[in-house]
């Protein structure tokens, strides 16, 4: 009979206590084992192999790739036929693959909310579910455009669990690159992002480990996708730690020696990976294959080495010219057997592919100085050309020997400085993220907050020696903390990193603490530290700095009403831009879109609409605009229309925008919310109030999945429902409740707090100094004027008073567009009428 998967477990763990014993001693446990025949017998020759003189016979070799098929054929025997099948929102309808790690299948959104696609990966039997659905979020959070997401997972009615990744619709990269016969410097830049989305999610504690050619497409507009990212770790019952784990799915031919091992695996593991990939594609062949037995491929990865570059690329018709220098030394780092002697992260590895697509001096080797010049001469062809006519003989041998040593000193000096901090940072990575302290950890899972806490805490006391280094790491850590929403703590270690900072550093740290000061709301706090960082950026005539400081500074100016001073940095920002030699088109959007909220903020609609619209006609023109870009543009020109009140406009513009952002991201996630938030408030004043509540709980739901209940973004959705909901005569205790649970005394939820009170009291029926002062909380925070306008329009009705009645009722007239819901409530207080009902028109049509 074939061996179960719980089997083979059991199996590797014999060999692993027996393999290392001596024959007579192996012998006697052997038979004191109580297992069956079969059992026995697979064991046995698992350890006769390894005790044979051959590499390429041993157990190392042997046992994953025995174990991988006996996987596959179980899984292969047992998986049921599931074509129509349907597993939550998804419905099966075609195979795409099997493997060891189980099934793949296309499904279709089969749920009626929106068509599409999505890949269904149904994974073998022996895993843990709960550790799985842990896993799964942490990695369903990855957002990059090089990554293909995980949207969704779940169990199957056999108990099995499944995971749902977005469908991508490609070819491998190898077979892409040989089909469409790609230059070489097209087949790197393609590596080139996948170790770019490799690097993403390596930031964010998240490994791959098995990454091949199959695992990284190319889609018909030649983008690469990372299939499978982090799938590993979801299988791998033994992992403990985010960035060091053990490997038991993997793929051999692709595999690093300490996988083949069964050692820890690191991020080097995947510079190991890329590289192998890399090779292939230039040379056509493995690093270490062998003509004469392609059997003990992982006998040689372990124990040979790797054949150089040049000598296997004699057979393949691809012209690299003095790049293929470099390319052999940086796969020469990155195929090290010895983990830390490879590239200290994937990001080194790129930036290092980087420079030789840009033809720049690489750091894995020393060019000469006369090649240094050459490739100078090569990148700037019409400087070059002037050098040579206007300097002649002796003059322009002289010069350039003169200039060369001292751009040659000037470059080893900062190489050197880079190699030792890139040395420094490796080591002090790979010990911040090693497995934790059993005596802190108590055998717990460490999660992305305690590692970026744990490298925090020691930054200060290891790397005090080199201050730039330093501030450097705290920077990353600190705008990691900010895009996990953690704003107390980026905060906190921008503000102590500002304690130690020279001049040369404080206008990147405040212009960082003046963003996050921005993501928590406190505005003041963040134009007042944006604005010193734009002078320290304009005395040290940092241009590409002071671009991104005054691009920041706009946004808490526009939000405090500050217009002028807004489109003045914006502006400012954008001339600065286009003079550069490489404008940055993407900064110039972004740049144009600010300048368009100044204008629409000053009612300047006209204006607003019509950069607005060159926007989006630009970044439709673009080919490699994301559609997550045209979505903001589109949703631009939705707000613009919804001011104007041609709300049948804003409703089908953020329709298109939410459509846009769903196709792109292939789940409903926070950029699909936001639009969703704004067509809930348009339905609303299209008095299609059930409509507007079922959108809007949807956006909280949504919010609340990806930022966290606690979260502004899911507070406020929360809110929206919870208004709306009463002033339909509904009841809001769940959302209320999810609110109070999470709202604390932080000074960027304090608006929040405000019109929580005034929902409370509302749902509540409190007395009028309740009322009272939830409306002066949402005066002094100067909250918007719709919700200001139903807190006097409550106030009225438990306390009633002429002059807040005409108040409330001038607040509701000012509203554009009209709020019908606000006017009713203002019309029957007005009148001395019981208040009318609640329900909107499409629920009186209902009805």
């Amino acid at each position: 009979m074939a061996l179960s998967s719980a089997d083979w477990t059991r199996l590797r763990g014999h060999f692993d206590s027996l393999c290392e014993l001596p024959l007579a001693a192996r012998e006697a446990a052997l038979v004191e084992l109580d297992e069956n025949a079969e059992l026995q017998d697979a064991l046995r020759r698992m350890l006769d192999a390894d005790s044979a003189d051959r590499l390429g016979e041993s157990a190392v070799q042997q046992a994953p790739n025995l174990a991988q098929r006996a996987e596959q054929e179980l899984a292969r025997r047992s998986e049921p036929d599931r074509m129509g099948q349907r597993l939550g929102a998804w419905r099966i309808d075609a195979v795409l693959g099997s493997g060891g790690m189980g099934h793949v299948y296309r499904a279709q959104r089969d749920d009626g909310r929106f068509d599409t696609q999505a890949a269904i990966k149904i994974v073998a039997t022996g895993i843990d579910a709960r550790r799985f659905l842990q896993e799964r979020d942490v990695l369903a959070r990855l957002v990059h455009p090089g990554i293909a997401r995980l949207l969704d997972g779940g169990e199957c009615e056999d108990g099995r669990p499944f995971l749902v990744m977005e469908y991508v619709d490609g070819e491998p990269i190898d077979r892409w690159c040989e089909s469409h016969g790609a230059a070489p410097l097209k087949r790197i830049a393609l590596l080139l992002e996948a170790s770019r989305a490799a690097a993403y999610a390596h930031a964010r504690a998240v490994l791959h480990r098995d990454l091949k050619p199959d695992n990284i497409l190319v889609d018909s507009q030649g983008r690469v996708k990372l299939l499978d990212f982090g799938v590993a770790k979801l299988l791998d019952a033994d992992s403990t730690s985010p960035l060091l784990t053990s490997d038991r799915y993997f793929t051999p031919r692709y595999a690093a020696p300490e996988q083949i091992a069964a050692e820890p695996a690191t991020t080097a593991t995947d510079v190991f990976a890329l590289s192998v990939i890399l090779y292939e594609l230039l040379a056509g062949r493995h690093p270490f294959a062998s003509n004469e037995n392609q059997a003990s491929l992982t006998g040689r990865v372990l124990t040979g080495e790797a054949m150089p570059l040049r000598r296997a690329m004699k057979a393949r018709p691809l012209e690299l010219g003095s790049r293929l220098r470099d390319l052999e030394a940086i796969l020469g780092k990155g195929l090290q057997r010895d983990p830390m002697q490879r590239f200290a992260s994937v990001d080194a590895f790129a930036d290092e592919l980087e420079r030789v697509l840009e033809d720049s001096p690489v750091r894995t080797r020393a060019p000469a100085t006369s090649e240094r010049a050459l490739r100078w001469m090569r990148r700037n062809r019409l400087a070059s050309s002037a050098l040579v006519l206007g300097l002649l003989g002796v003059t322009l041998g002289t010069g350039l020997a003169f200039w060369q040593a001292h751009e040659a000193g000037k470059q080893r000096d900062a190489a050197l400085l880079e190699a030792r901090r890139a040395t420094r940072v490796a080591d002090f990575l790979a010990d911040v993220f090693r497995a934790p302290n059993p005596e802190r950890s108590r055998g717990s899972e460490v999660t992305a907050r305690e590692l970026l806490e744990r490298g925090a805490e020691r930054i200060a006391a290891e790397l005090g020696d080199d201050p730039a280094l330093r501030l450097r790491l705290q920077r990353v850590i600190a705008d990691t903390y900010r895009s996990l929403g953690l704003f107390k703590e980026a905060e906190a270690l921008l503000s102590e990193a500002l304690q130690i900072a020279d001049e040369g550093a404080r206008g990147a740290l405040l212009s960082d603490l003046g963003w996050v000061h921005a993501f928590q709301g406190r505005f003041e706090d963040s134009a007042a530290r944006l604005r010193q960082a734009v002078e320290l950026q304009r005395a040290a005539g940092n241009e590409p700095a002071l671009i991104d400081v005054l691009q920041r500074l706009a946004t808490p100016l526009i939000n405090l009403a500050e217009l002028d001073a807004a489109d003045a940095a914006a502006r400012e920002a954008l001339a600065i831009n286009d003079r550069q030699p490489r404008p940055d088109l993407a900064k110039r959007l972004t740049l144009q879109g600010l300048i368009a909220s100044v204008a629409y903020n000053r009612g300047d609609l006209e204006a607003a609409e019509a950069l607005y619209s060159e926007a989006l006609k630009t970044q439709r023109s673009l080919p490699d605009s994301s559609g997550t870009a045209i979505a903001v543009a589109v949703s631009n020109l939705a707000t613009v229309a919804f001011r104007r009140a041609s709300l049948d406009e804003a409703e089908r513009r953020y329709r298109e925008a939410i459509a846009l952002q769903r196709a792109h991201f292939g789940i409903d996630n926070a950029q699909v919310a936001a639009p969703m938030i704004s067509l809930s408030l348009t339905l609303r004043r299209l008095d299609r109030g059930a409509e507007a509540l079922r959108v809007a709980r949807e956006a909280a739901a949504i919010f609340t999945q990806w930022n966290g209940a606690n979260h502004r973004y899911a507070i406020g959705a929360q809110l929206d429902s919870a208004e709306l909901a009463l002033l339909l005569g509904q009841d809001a205790e769940a959302e209320l409740n999810a609110v109070a649970a999470v709202l604390d005394e932080s000074v960027e939820l304090t608006a929040l707090r405000c019109r929580y009170r005034l929902l409370r009291s509302l749902a509540d029926a409190q007395r009028s100094d309740d009322v009272g002062a939830a409306a002066d909380c949402l005066d002094q925070h100067k909250a918007a004027a719709a919700h200001r306008a139903l807190a006097y329009l409550h106030w009225a009705r438990v306390a009633p008073d002429a002059a807040r009645l005409a108040a409330a009722r001038k607040l509701t007239e000012d509203l554009l567009p009209r709020d019908p819901f606000l006017d009713r409530l203002a019309s029957s207080l007005q009148a001395g009428t019981p208040v009318v009902e609640m329900n909107s028109a499409d629920e009186r049509a209902a009805r």
